[in-house]
């Protein structure tokens, strides 16, 4: 059987992904869990003005919070995420893949044209299969999330709605996604190749406050003042090992911020400064 380089570089990365995701530390016996963090978050939340919905699951433990984390929230490309899982999926079944270009410019720049490109190409050429095969990917894994259209492209719509996520559902993706329960490891560490790959430009909720040894794989979403609303999300997975510590965790940050202008910038450093308490209460506990 022939094997390629480029399939030899993609076993070695699910290798390396099932290594340093895999991490766990033992706890202390008395470790309050995930308790005090959830408080911590929820008084920072109620103070703050701006619908703000955040989950956090322990990836070693199966524990997670949330505040808001069921309320329903304007998706922007987070929802995107679900593209390129099912791009994996088809990937994993018959060895294909759509120009590469595509993919990088979703991944990096959240760029929608690039998005709409590949529902086409899940599709055949045909946008409306292709929003209809990420939704059957969707209802066989019970998500509760139904992909109306490619953000950006309303008139390719299935039902003439909104898309919506909530923070728990997206907490529930990266779960199964880290524990291959929806993927296999090969089709998983090229996904988390492209979730890795967000630009310095998007990089200002999870990843800004955190050390350079936390890896974050992740996909952001927002808008500006579409109808009078504004998003500004980002999910996805935190992953830490120095030597030392080690742990692994899932965090979803979905905001609909006041459409003042000076909010919007002020509601990304709330974002980031959540993430940072979330990293800072498991480096304690690991």
């Amino acid at each position: 059987m022939l094997v390629t380089h480029k399939r030899i570089v993609i076993l070695a990365l699910a290798t390396v992904m099932l290594v340093l995701l895999s991490s766990p530390r033992r706890l202390e016996a008395d470790d309050p869990g995930l308790a005090p963090l959830q408080e911590l978050l929820a008084s920072e939340i109620e103070a703050y003005p701006g619908r703000v919905a955040i989950a956090v699951t322990d990836l070693q433990t199966g524990e997670s919070i949330s505040l808001n984390g069921d309320r329903w929230q304007y998706a922007g490309c987070t929802i995107n995420a679900f593209t390129l899982w099912t791009v994996g999926l088809v990937y994993q079944d018959t060895g294909r893949l759509p120009p590469y270009i595509h993919l990088y410019n979703v991944a990096t720049v959240s760029w929608a044209p690039a998005n709409t490109a590949l529902v086409f190409w899940l599709g055949d050429g045909d946008v409306y299969r292709g929003l209809e095969r990420i939704n059957q990917a969707l209802q066989e894994y019970d998500f509760g999330v139904f992909y109306d259209h490619p953000p950006g492209y309303d008139g390719y719509s299935l039902g003439n709605r909104e898309n919506y996520i909530t923070a728990k559902q997206m907490n529930r993706f990266w779960t199964g996604l880290h524990n291959r329960q929806m993927i296999g490891p090969e089709a998983a560490a090229w996904a988390f190749d492209l979730f890795k790959l967000v630009g310095p430009k998007y990089n200002t909720i999870i990843p800004a406050r955190l050390p350079s040894r936390a890896r974050v794989f992740h996909k952001v979403g927002f808008f500006y003042y579409v109808s009078g609303v504004s998003a500004q999300n980002d999910s996805g997975l935190v992953v830490y090992d120095d030597g030392e510590k080690a742990f692994a965790y899932a965090i979803t940050f979905l905001s609909e911020p006041l459409t003042i202008s000076e909010y919007f910038w002020e509601n990304e450093a709330f974002g980031a400064k959540l993430s940072r308490m979330v990293f800072d209460n498991f480096y304690e506990r690991y």
